[in-house]
């Protein structure tokens, strides 16, 4: 029979050193993302610092939570049934930053499908599925839960599971779907549209996949705490998520040498009928600005050319505009 130090303390120092292992990756994401050359948008940067905040405080939690266990309470027998704040405090963390990390997904499904319906409804399945994971924080505090008592919050938690692997399966699927419509037919862009598919919809599907088996294990094992080498890095994993898919698109407008003063600029791009992307908004600013610097140019040649050199040139020019356009609209891609 499996001793109560390996079923309560041992998935207890696995779990601390898998959540210190996931935010060193996050930690490295982080500092690629606020170093990075280009701007995003302050609704993102907001965001990004949000999560981060959040994935620290909950670090530090976890090591006290291990230093209660070892140390603070060694040789204890006792400690093995009382479960610390930071412990029943775990759900709070996971929705804090999964909560707003789903709804930013969802807004990108609007831009893809321009449909408000589905970003009500998934904003809906999320903030639902968070209102359970807030209630079972509070029912843990006000009940003062323990190992033997985790069979009592099991409705809540698995409500709560339940709603969020929909919400991120729901998600993965639809950027599945709308990705895919975004396809134009150019080998380059449809190359750099399948990296974009790997980059949000594998790591959305990771999201749902943790939430599912950690579900099953909570529920399966309710006097042990198996359950913890899934849900305390559980925010790690959302965190991740949103900073793979931030970076991710950065490197890919470095990729195409595409100047913005911003990210956010490259969300001009809507779906047209068929369900393809259309550039014509940002064609048409690149076409006026070249020919602001042609006239600059051809200014010059009518005092001291000919007639016909004056023709030729300003064709040539406008020759050069047309070209340059046509591969501006062929490099563009849809960045969500």
């Amino acid at each position: 029979m499996t001793s109560p130090i390996v079923e309560v303390i041992g998935p207890v120092v696995l779990a601390v050193a898998i959540n210190a292992f996931l935010y060193g990756i996050v930690f490295l994401q982080f500092i690629q993302y606020i170093t990075t050359e280009l701007r995003d948008s302050y609704s993102n940067q907001l965001l990004v610092y949000w999560v981060f905040g959040l994935d620290t405080a909950h670090t530090l939690s976890t090591v006290y939570m291990l230093w209660f266990y070892i140390v603070s309470n060694f040789s204890n027998p006792g400690v093995l049934a009382s479960v610390p704040w930071p412990y029943i405090a775990t759900p709070i963390f996971i929705v804090c930053a999964s909560g707003p990390v789903q709804h930013f997904f969802a807004y990108r499904i609007r831009q893809l499908s321009r449909s408000w319906t589905l970003f009500v409804a998934l904003s809906i399945l999320s903030n639902v599925s968070s209102g359970f994971g807030l209630a079972n924080a509070v029912s843990g505090f006000i009940n003062q839960a323990n190992v033997q008592s985790f069979h009592k919050l099991v409705p809540l938690v698995d409500t709560w599971l339940s709603l969020a692997t929909a919400c991120d399966g729901l998600v993965a699927l639809l950027l599945l779907y709308y990705l895919n419509k975004s396809r134009t037919g150019f080998k380059r862009t449809d190359t750099i549209i399948t990296r974009i598919i790997h980059s949000c919809v594998e790591t959305s599907l990771l999201n749902s996949v943790i939430c599912l088996t950690d579900l099953i294990v909570f529920t399966k094992f309710q006097n042990t705490n198996y359950n913890v080498l899934l849900a305390l890095p559980m925010g790690r994993v959302y965190s991740s998520t949103l900073l793979a898919m931030l970076n991710s698109r950065m490197a890919t407008r470095e990729e195409l040498g595409v100047e913005f003063s911003s990210i956010h600029t490259l969300h001009t791009a809507r779906l047209d009928n068929r369900g393809r992307f259309d550039f014509s908004a940002a064609a048409r600013r690149a076409e006026v600005k070249v020919a602001v610097e042609e006239q600059i140019q051809v200014d010059p040649y009518q005092r001291s050319s000919s007639r016909s050199s004056i023709k030729g040139g300003a064709e040539s020019d406008v020759a050069y505009s047309i070209q340059e356009t046509e591969h501006n609209l062929k490099s563009a891609v849809p960045i969500v």
